[in-house]
């Protein structure tokens, strides 16, 4: 079984979807600081095929 993980933002005024990530990692940890998200993805727990760089530190700039 394979399962692909993506990320959205929903507006809680319209409620429209817009999707940020789709790359297919899980993010593990999630922060918000000033104007930015933060999250690290997490494919190497010994689950998957983990390659080399699936490990990373994410930023998405909020409008």
């Amino acid at each position: 079984m394979y399962r692909y993980f993506l990320a959205v933002f929903v507006s809680l005024e319209s409620g429209d979807a817009e999707t940020f990530y789709d790359e297919g990692s899980r993010f593990r940890d999630v922060y918000i600081e000033d104007d930015a998200l933060y999250a690290i993805t997490n494919n190497t727990d010994g689950r998957g095929q983990p390659e080399e760089d699936d490990d990373r530190l994410l930023k998405f700039n909020l409008e």
